[in-house]
């Protein structure tokens, strides 16, 4: 009776089903062959910006207007809720203009992070910043990295430790995060992307060691309009005084808060 027992017990374990590996939504070919077609197909947009940054637990939004182009131009033209101009930047390549009416200044510098940081609040290195806003990751990343496949996407790795791991859904870039070891430099995520625009009209950004998040709210956006240089570059108004931005204060909550 007893091995009875022991056959039917036996037969019971062998109907157990077997765990399943979970298998990625879209295979890692269909993903780098997305993350390609991002970066080819977006390479400028102009859109509105409803801009919120909290930063060290203080909060403030600002609207903007944007234009960007690939590889390294910025125009944002900030105003508050009369409509009035706050401040005008242009980014042509390395170098940085910026004019604050209310200061009668206009600041040029090079392009640097702590710079582009203490007009927008954006505390992404310049390049990344313009790949981030055109719905993409970083240039070059892509071309060098080794992919791994993962359940979520692919992991780019560009050097032992150094990685971008991207997150996809419905085939569809949902967001990534810049890692070292197992340190989160950043995080980016693309809130509903319009079918129609091919493009998200939420970004969400966030910075962990300077407790910092970013959201932006992407409205009237035209993608890939014909852009000329002068559109980056801005003139000396007539009143204004000219400041370097070396002679700035280092950015914090009141540099970049209009």
């Amino acid at each position: 009776m007893r091995w009875l027992m022991l056959l039917f017990c036996l037969g019971l374990a062998a109907c157990q089903p077997r765990p399943v590996k979970e298998l990625p939504a879209v295979s890692a070919s269909q993903s780098v062959a997305e993350l390609y077609r991002l970066e080819r197909e977006h390479h400028a947009l102009s859109a509105l910006a409803d801009v919120t940054v909290t930063r060290q637990g203080k909060r403030w939004s600002v609207t903007q207007g944007v234009v960007i182009e690939r590889p390294l131009r910025l125009r944002v033209d900030a105003i508050n809720f009369l409509g009035q101009t706050l401040f005008q930047m242009g980014i042509d390549g390395p170098l940085l203009q910026a004019y604050v009416p209310a200061e009668k200044k206009f600041y040029t510098g090079m392009a640097t992070l702590d710079n582009v940081q203490r007009f927008t609040g954006l505390p992404l290195a310049l390049p990344d910043l313009v790949a981030c806003l055109l719905y993409s990751l970083p240039p070059g990343v892509v071309e060098s990295a080794q992919i791994i496949e993962t359940a979520q996407g692919v992991d780019l790795v560009l050097a032992p430790g150094v990685r971008y791991e991207t997150v996809f859904s419905s085939g569809r870039l949902s967001g990534f995060r810049y890692r070292i070891d197992d340190l989160t430099l950043y995080e980016v995520a693309f809130g509903p992307v319009s079918a129609e625009l091919d493009f998200p009209r939420r970004i969400e950004l966030d910075v962990p060691q300077s407790d910092t998040r970013v959201v932006i709210a992407l409205d009237d956006i035209e993608l890939n309009p014909v852009l000329s240089r002068q559109q980056f570059q801005l003139s000396l108004p007539a009143t204004a005084e000219e400041v370097p931005l070396n002679e700035m204060e280092p950015v914090d909550d009141q540099t970049v808060e209009h």
